[in-house]
């Protein structure tokens, strides 16, 4: 296969200059033929038998303009092949070298200071990962990681952030991947209270990416693809669907829908998330699972975790009974009584432990 991804022919075939010579030595072939024809039917002396020698050198003569004619449409057809190989190979290397100078160009306003020059630098690496030329794609696709993460460390609410985290996920869909770990670190990154300054967008098209701090946007449709190669400290999630918790420590997690529940539970905290129907892959005992009954976290009654070890969820998790829902556009939705349980059993435990 070619550098851009053409298949390369390997059946043997007949050259060009092969054919040329087949259709030259033919034709000599078929002259020389057509003399000794002459000379024989002359010698032939009868008119009858000149008649019928005749007819088989006009045979002969036949047959061999016919494998004449056939070669050297051969040979035609090989020149034109040549000639439409060598304009495409012409055309193909202008494209490239004007891929090259979009890449060059793009990499040269990418980093310029004026955001201006930034978005014209974007669009130009972007326009080289359309191609899908597999060197000038991947190049491109670094070079849009290595400005996401220097131009943008510490917060990707800008429209040139998500323009290029844009750019990169159109490279992944093309099957592209930038050979990048980016590191992203907001200013709380060390404020265990949660207040996130920073905002992150799930990213896809490099092959790692470390969080620090901030707080994830989580309404993009590709969010979960994005964690399977993503790992997350002291940052900060409000209504999403978690489905992988071993790249998550030390966050803060707040109306979220958990859908695993494994050893990294203890580095986390939970407010108010629903972990009805969590699958338990790593806990073993109840001692091993803390009681996040306090932050208002529940499971419905109907829909307790699941797992191989019974544990008794009910002391760990608020069950809320199954009546205090509602299901709207495909969704389980907790009425005011669901939440006023909720705070009712909060309540007890306070009371309790005091």
């Amino acid at each position: 296969m070619s550098v851009d991804g053409d298949p390369v022919s390997e059946t043997p075939t007949i050259k060009e200059g092969t054919w040329e010579a087949i259709a030259l030595a033919s034709a000599v072939m078929l002259i020389v033929w057509m003399f000794i024809a002459a000379g024989w039917i002359i010698l032939a002396g009868e008119i009858e038998l000149a008649q019928k020698r005749t007819a088989v050198a006009a045979a002969f003569v036949t047959a061999g303009a016919a494998v004449v004619t056939f070669c050297t449409v051969i040979w035609r057809g090989k020149i034109n092949e040549r000639q439409t190989n060598t304009a495409r190979d012409q055309l193909r290397a202008t494209e490239e070298a004007n891929w090259a100078k979009l890449l060059q160009d793009g990499a040269a306003l990418v980093f310029d200071s004026q955001t201006g020059k930034q978005s014209a630098g974007l669009a130009s690496l972007e326009a080289v990962v359309q191609t899908q030329h597999r060197l000038f794609a991947k190049q491109a696709m670094n070079l849009i990681a290595d400005y996401l993460e220097q131009v943008h460390p510490t917060d990707h609410r800008s429209p040139l952030a998500i323009a290029a985290i844009d750019a990169l996920g159109s490279g992944h869909s093309l099957g592209f991947q930038a050979a990048r770990s980016l590191k992203f670190e907001g200013p709380n990154k060390d404020n265990k209270r949660f207040a996130p300054r920073s905002i992150w967008v799930p990213i896809l098209g490099v092959r790692l990416v470390r969080y620090y701090g901030g707080r994830m946007d989580t309404q993009y449709p590709h969010f979960n693809e994005a964690c399977r190669h993503s790992t997350f400290e002291k940052v900060y999630f409000s209504k999403a669907s978690i489905k992988d918790m071993s790249d998550f420590e030390s966050c803060f997690f707040r109306n979220c829908k958990i859908e695993e529940i494994g050893y990294m539970i203890q580095e986390n905290t939970f407010q108010s998330c629903d972990f009805s129907g969590a699958v338990n892959f790593g806990i073993e005992s109840i001692d091993d699972m803390p009681d996040l009954r306090p932050r208002n976290n529940f499971y419905w009654s109907d829909r307790p975790p699941i797992g191989v070890t019974e544990i008794d969820w009910a002391s760990r998790i608020i069950s809320v009974p199954s009546q205090f829902s509602n299901v709207f556009a495909g969704e389980r939705l907790m009425t005011k009584e669901g939440r006023d349980f909720i705070a009712d059993e909060v309540l007890n435990l306070q009371r309790h432990s005091n």
